[in-house]
């Protein structure tokens, strides 16, 4: 049985766009979220990336500004307007 996972796909050789991260229910509000989020980004950082950004989604909001996803924005490619979702994004280098 899995407890969870970290779907995310390099953009642009330094960004990584999070598309989709998943807990089994009967793990959630554990702490394996994250971990999980610590540990990849951890690898982000390592491997050189300057960005990782997601879509934040069914609330989870405070979830993701707790992990250091803190800036809001809209990609250049997203028509807003029929897309309600909030971009956010964690800057790894500067």
């Amino acid at each position: 049985m899995a407890i969870g996972y970290l779907l995310y796909v390099e953009e642009a050789s330094l960004n990584i766009y999070i598309r989709e991260t998943q807990i089994n229910p009967e793990f959630q509000r554990q702490g394996f979220g994250r971990q999980l989020v610590k540990n990849s980004i951890a690898k982000f950082k390592e491997e050189g990336k300057s960005m990782v950004y997601l879509k934040s989604v069914f609330d989870s909001e405070s979830f993701w500004k707790e992990m250091g996803f803190i800036d809001s924005f809209i990609p250049e490619d997203i028509d807003y307007k029929q897309d309600n979702a909030i971009f956010l994004r964690q800057y790894l280098k500067m």
